[in-house]
């Protein structure tokens, strides 16, 4: 059986257990303002993939009259548009850090008005909470929000086919805690202003909405009474079930007769025939989550019965965690044929008596459907890989390799060949890219993945971690594996278990779990080295009692600095044998990463998540002293403060140690004074979740894998030897960019120059050849200058989809940037 894993969430609330939506919108303005500031620091993120990879689509909306534009929510990754059948896809929401998709509508009326939900309703281990709802009245190209800002996360949104002013919107609210502000949600005036027209109590939100196409007034209300504390979870309650309003939501009755009622009905998902409205499915679950039936109407709802065989092979379609789906479907003109998404996706062609599996060789985790009413055969599903569409009715699929909404949990390089990027994903397993293109990642091994290493050493020597700390390594590059975590069998571990080389032998590592272990022999055996670091294990509490960061010094030997998920801080300067505890200044807060100093032993620093209950609260400290007092490093003044929200991660930059680089839920930060003062690093980050970052030595780039918007790198320039970043004025830099990029058609390219002077400006394939001259021997005068490049030869030949080079040339210096071309 499957929980709902509560790792992600659990790091983010509050002593009490719940989430301060106050907070989190005044760290996400924070973010937003830094992101409006200039920045000494302007370089440029570039994609670096995957696009072949996908991530979790959690809303599916397709235009009624052009079948190959639609339009895909993103579990954290925004809105995702394509106009050529999903051959390619552009990000369109990326105004607001909202990024959480719950739902999306588009009006059938006036198709240029799309409608966004945020809050993805899945109850999954990520699923951040939403802003309310946004309107585009232009296809996607601006946004406006239009309220609801209370509402967390939301299942469903549907349009009155007669009325496009009215819409209904199924709010779920606090997925942690109780809340008012859930149920039925309506407006008449387009979303100007909005009633609840449906609420039970402070635990029970709507799931799903439908709405008689041929009498309006007549709409169905999955409503889902869930509950989660710090002590306690329940995915059913008593007010679980369907509800029936016949005068358009102004009253509302339970629908009963043939139904399940009681304690233990869990989530719902409802479908309705476009051609035969009378016609209904539903599908329920219990707790924890298995499948409990399905029933289906012919009468409006008024009664139903068993759909008995919606259980073909004989087990639970959900695979016990039926919270996490939610949609079925049925086709426009045959209302005999149904689909139903789970762990698969399950089709009935007899009004429900037989069922058989679709999308086979399809990823799992089916989220969301649309079928072409003017094509039925026609089907696209949004799952935890992607988009997939099938012409034949589900019998064969083809997933879109154009996607980039990948959920890294964690990334690394391989140091001897930095083009080789690695990370592991939510729900995709760990993969890698062998030539930095971005468009052929492959996957290593499967499961959720996370913390990925290679050995600086050798290629072919890679460990690997899946949730809950198992431990893999491979001898020969990734296609033969062991297991080497039988000796921490039986522990406490972390959802993401950390575990790290050290920098002074890489035949040595170190593993967390509620105790930290070492081997000397890459993972052929293990010692603990440490006692209990943690409180101890509290059930159902908020903290599993695990390690959840470890680091060990470049400087000393032996030193080991350690985080744990209840807020303890520990070290050991003589590989294990004394402990000395070092949090007694420090916030009571989840640490999420430690890092040791890359040239001061005794300089410490901590990262914390959380969002505040009440007053500000930083999160990010350093100690130069051991750990015996700590400094917050959060900026000191209002204009400079970094968001007061979750740090995932820290980087002290090794060549020029008052850079700080951290991760956050609203982007990357760097500060360029030892953490007075703070911006946002870089330009054309996407506004999403940062989890990870690593710094590539031998490059001097920063890669950072976000949690919906696949990996970004960005060049953080040379340094001096007399003369740092930080002492260098922007009007004394030489900078190279492209934009967009990745580019599909023209590039812009400009370069910024102290001085007027002369420039070469080259593009090269990954082999070393030259494939266009933009300016040769050009004289520029100081400041920015641009040129364009239509991705041509110089003899006018298209080129393929792929990585280039972008190299200028001056009399002084010469630097580069990469371009991903995209066809």
């Amino acid at each position: 059986m499957k929980e709902p894993n509560d790792w992600f969430m659990m790091q983010r609330v509050g002593p009490d257990g719940t989430l301060n939506m106050d907070a989190v919108r005044e760290a996400r303005q924070q973010a937003m303002f830094l992101r409006n500031q200039p920045s000494e620091l302007d370089e440029v993120w570039e994609f670096e993939g995957p696009t072949n990879i996908g991530g979790r689509i959690t809303g599916m909306a397709v235009h009624p009259s052009q079948p190959n534009t639609f339009y895909a929510a993103g579990a954290i990754g925004g809105v995702f548009k394509s106009i050529d059948d999903g051959h390619t896809f552009e990000p369109i929401f990326d105004e607001d850090f909202a990024q959480s998709g719950g739902a999306i509508a588009i009006d059938p009326v006036d198709p240029n008005k799309i409608w966004y939900a945020s809050g993805e309703a899945n109850s999954s281990g990520d699923s951040y909470p939403g802003n309310g709802i946004y309107l585009s009245t232009n296809a996607g190209e601006t946004w406006e929000h239009k309220g609801l800002p209370e509402s967390y996360h939301i299942g469903r949104i549907v349009i009155d086919p007669t009325d496009s002013d009215r819409i209904f919107v199924a709010v779920m609210g606090k997925l942690f805690g109780t809340n008012p502000d859930r149920g039925v949600y309506r407006t008449l005036n387009g979303g100007d202003d909005w009633e609840q027209v449906l609420f039970i109590n402070d635990t029970t939100g709507c799931i799903d909405i439908e709405i008689n196409p041929n009498f309006p007034d007549s709409v169905f209300a999955v409503m889902w009474q869930r509950y989660r504390n710090p002590a306690e979870r329940s995915v059913s309650g008593p007010n679980s079930g369907l509800w029936r309003s016949i005068d358009g939501g102004d009253n509302w009755d339970r629908l009963t007769n043939g139904l399940p009622t009681g304690d233990n009905v869990g989530r719902g998902s409802l479908a309705i025939a476009p051609t035969s409205p009378d016609f209904l499915v539903l599908t329920h679950t219990d707790h924890p989550g298995y499948f409990i039936g399905g029933w289906k109407t012919d009468d409006g709802g008024d009664s139903w019965e068993d759909m008995d065989g919606l259980d073909p092979y004989g087990h639970d379609i959900y695979n016990s965690f039926g919270w996490y789906f939610g949609e079925s479907i049925i086709e426009p003109s045959a209302m005999n044929t149904i689909y139903i998404g789970g762990l698969y996706m399950y089709k009935s062609t007899t009004l429900g008596d037989t069922w058989e599996q679709v999308f086979d060789w399809c990823h799992v985790d089916h989220h969301a459907f649309n079928i072409n009413p003017n094509d039925p055969a026609k089907i696209i599903s949004g799952h935890d890989g992607g988009v997939n569409v099938s012409y034949d009715r589900g019998d064969h699929s083809t997933r879109f390799s154009s996607l980039a909404a990948t959920q890294f949990y964690a990334i690394t390089h391989d140091p001897s060949i930095p083009h080789r990027l690695y990370g592991g994903t939510q729900d995709n397993g760990t993969m890698r890219t062998t030539d930095g293109s971005i468009d052929n990642w492959d996957y290593l091994y499967g499961g959720d993945g996370f913390y990925c290493l290679v050995d600086p050493r050798d290629s072919d020597v890679i460990y690997i971690c899946m949730q809950w700390g198992g431990i893999r390594r491979t001898l020969d590059g990734g296609n033969n594996w062991d297991s080497i975590g039988w000796d921490m069998s039986g522990d406490r571990t972390n959802w993401m278990t950390p575990y790290i080389f050290d920098p002074h032998n890489y035949d040595r590592l170190y593993y967390g779990t509620y105790r930290v272990w070492g081997t000397t022999n890459r993972g052929n055996s293990w010692n603990d080295i440490s006692p209990d670091l943690t409180d101890g294990d509290d059930p159902g509490g908020l903290t599993y009692g695990t390690i959840t960061s470890l680091s060990a010094s470049p400087v000393e030997p032996g030193l080991i600095l350690v985080g744990t998920d209840d807020a303890n801080v520990w070290y050991t300067d003589d590989f294990g044998g004394d402990w000395t505890r070092i949090d007694q200044e420090l916030p009571d807060i989840w640490v999420s990463r430690v890092a040791t100093h890359p040239d001061s032993a005794n300089v410490f620093f901590v990262a914390l998540s959380g969002h505040r209950i009440s007053e500000p609260q930083p999160h990010l400290y350093r100690s130069d002293d051991y750990g015996q007092t700590w400094h917050a490093i959060v900026g000191e003044t209002p204009e400079t403060m970094l968001p007061d929200g979750p740090i995932n991660d820290v980087i002290i930059d090794p060549d020029d140690t008052a850079l700080i680089y951290v991760a956050t839920d609203f982007g990357v930060f760097a500060s360029m004074d030892y953490g007075q003062s703070w911006g946002e690093l870089g330009e054309g980050l996407p506004m999403s979740a940062v989890f990870d970052i690593d710094f590539i030595a031998s490059q001097r780039r920063l890669i950072a894998g976000t949690h919906g918007r696949s990996m970004y790198s960005i060049g953080l320039g040379e340094l001096e030897v007399e003369k740092s970043p930080r002492e260098l004025p922007v009007s004394e830099r030489m900078f190279l960019t492209s934009y967009p990029n990745p580019f599909n058609g023209t590039s812009t390219i400009r370069m910024s120059v102290p001085v007027a002077q002369s420039v070469d400006v080259q593009v090269f394939d990954l082999l070393g050849r030259q494939v266009a001259v933009i300016s040769q021997n050009q004289r520029i005068p100081a400041g920015i200058s641009e040129w364009s490049w239509t991705a041509q030869t110089d003899a006018g030949i298209s080129l393929a989809s792929g990585t280039y080079i972008v190299v200028a040339t001056t009399d002084s210096q010469q630097i580069s940037r990469r371009v991903q071309l995209v066809k």
